[in-house]
């Protein structure tokens, strides 16, 4: 089992280039079905919680014999201090992909219980009802902490995860017994601490693209869109609940609405652990981008556009500078497919996670969505004989969801912070969810959300283009 690739030295100019082909390893018996798609040879570009989620699911829904991971660094840097949200539908997934797993998740987060909705002059709150009527609860964890358990999955499962491994280049190529195969082009080397770097050709039938929102997989099946700018910026840390014992005690996921540009979330992530997030538009936008990255000057700033939030105030003050991360929030356009193998000279190559749909955070949707990815992969391999037909599975059980959930988290994201205060509810809240708040504006229907199960097959044709 190999955790890092091994950085070889390299010629002053030239660099080498070798081929890395593929290894047999023994038969994996998860999968409760035989298919000729568990005998590919899988490498997965990105080693974030889309790779891994989709890594663990190929091993113990796909029964997938061997899947390969291939990370660029270790670590997250600053997203090391990002919290996330699994809602039912994501944690619904987790329990598909491994029992053991979902478990170790939800004991790591904190389950929430109520959503307070406050500005500085009004508060309500609603109960949280997800338990009841979706049979999972709505966890607030760290982002970090789900990575590590689905990374220990992973190996337990018999992954190969190699990291300091940059896929530069996809492209296609025949084996010696004239199959379709991809070839991927990797820096090796970097994001560790070694100087050294080369480049390696990785061999392999099947690639999974999950390598974010600039990814080279996705530009191979020939989307050439940009990232877009959301004219929105974000501050986010974590800190030790002792800086505000209260939230501990209540479980409360807490929004604090200031004015049309600026809002915030307050939600405990598990471990004795705040997690802290706000969201900056208009005018702000320039002031927030123009701090020159000061660690105690962006506390600063941001103490003195949420002053009247004084639970917020006191996270920031708590959270040690060098732990302040800044973010400019950027998406990109749906992509019409999520798939490439139709054509005589493409690959078999699928995306998922933010390179498949990079979608803005404002529904904390985005990590669930990955997760459902993964699943609905894994199971189509399974249970089709041929990656074509898989492909066109899972091409037509998530695009349609996934571009309706990119929209409507558009739609919250540029009309939640137009409303006023008159939009929000009175002190004393009833339990019940306003229709107008930014929490709830544009969900539409919940029980497609949350209610999520992987689509059953429809064995549609794949008819080469």
């Amino acid at each position: 089992m190999v955790e890092r690739a091994k950085c070889c030295s390299r010629p002053a100019v030239l660099r080498r280039c070798r081929v890395i082909s593929c290894l047999a390893i023994p038969a994996f018996g998860g999968a409760l079905t035989t298919s000729p798609n568990q005998g590919l040879d899988v490498a997965i570009v990105g080693g974030g919680i889309a790779g891994l989620a989709s890594a663990v699911s190929l091993r113990a829904i796909g029964g997938v014999r061997k899947v390969r991971v291939f990370e660029r660094g270790e670590g997250f840097g600053e997203y090391g201090g990002f919290g996330l949200a699994l809602w039912p539908n994501g944690l619904r997934a987790l329990r598909h992909m491994d029992t053991s797993l979902h478990d170790e998740v939800v004991r790591s987060g904190s389950v929430i219980g109520e959503r307070m909705f406050t500005t500085a002059e009004s508060t309500s709150i609603d109960y949280c009802r997800e338990r009841e009527a979706f049979g999972h609860p709505m966890l607030c964890l760290r982002l970090l902490s789900l990575h590590n358990a689905l990374r220990r999955t992973a190996l337990r499962l018999g992954c190969d995860i190699l990291s300091g491994m940059s896929c530069e280049k996809v492209y296609p190529s025949l084996g010696e017994d004239g199959k379709k195969r991809a070839a991927l082009l990797m820096a090796v080397g970097q994001g560790l601490e070694e100087e050294e770097e080369e480049e390696e050709v990785v061999l392999a039938d099947f690639v999974i693209g999950a390598d974010g929102l600039n990814s080279v997989v996705r530009a191979r099946l020939g989307d050439d869109s940009k990232p877009r700018d959301t004219h929105c910026v974000w501050f986010f840390g974590i800190v030790g609940h002792a800086a505000c014992p209260i939230l501990l005690r209540s479980r409360v996921h807490t929004f604090f609405l200031s004015d049309p540009t600026k809002a915030a979330s307050l939600m405990p992530c598990g471990d004795h652990n705040t997690y802290w997030a706000v969201a900056l538009t208009g005018d702000n936008i320039k002031e927030a981008m123009a701090l020159r990255g000061d660690d105690q000057e962006m506390k600063r700033f941001l103490k003195a556009q949420f002053g009247e939030c004084n639970a917020l105030v006191k996270l920031i003050e708590a959270t040690p500078p060098h732990q302040v991360h800044r973010r400019r929030i950027e998406d990109r356009p749906a992509t019409k497919s999520f798939v490439s193998g139709a054509g005589p000279d493409e690959f078999y190559s699928a995306l998922v996670g933010d390179a498949a749909h990079p979608t803005r955070p404002s529904l904390g949707q985005g990590a669930n969505m990955a997760l459902e990815d993964a699943v609905q992969l894994a199971l189509v391999l399974r249970e089709t004989t041929s990656i074509e037909d898989a492909l066109r599975q899972y091409d037509s059980a998530r695009v349609l969801r996934c571009a309706k959930l990119q929209g409507d988290s558009d739609f919250v994201a540029e009309q939640a912070l137009k409303l006023g205060e008159d939009d929000w509810p009175a002190h004393g809240g009833d339990g019940q969810a306003s229709r107008n708040r930014p929490a709830n504006k544009g969900m539409g229907d919940a029980e497609f959300v949350y209610n999520w199960e992987p689509l059953k097959l429809h064995h549609f044709p794949w008819q080469p283009k």
